[in-house]
């Protein structure tokens, strides 16, 4: 279709990725210099599923994806935690600002 003629185009590298549930998501790189002039091709891109990678030399920096798109759920699954009082009333000491 249009948007694999696009891709190819503009020498976009294609690799495989999984969101949480190892569910495939679509993902394109693409050097930051080169992105500057097909940028709202790259937009385009995103808003219809596929993730960009924008790249220093061979190093990821950035990420263009769907502000619509579905959140994904468990993609840093334990990188917050909650204590078990997390919903317990707070003290009068933190309320006046003493704790």
């Amino acid at each position: 279709g249009c948007m694999g003629w696009l891709i190819n185009y503009l020498g976009l590298n294609s690799s495989p990725g999984f969101n949480g549930e190892n569910t495939f998501i679509p993902t394109k790189s693409i050097a930051i210099r080169d992105a500057q002039t097909d940028l709202a091709v790259l937009v385009a891109l995103a808003a219809s599923g596929t993730q960009i990678i924008l790249t220093e030399g061979s190093t990821p920096v950035a990420r263009i994806v769907s502000a619509n798109g579905p959140r994904v759920a468990g993609l840093h699954r334990g990188a917050i935690s909650a204590t078990e009082d997390f919903d317990e009333p707070l003290s009068d000491q933190f309320w006046s600002g003493e704790a």
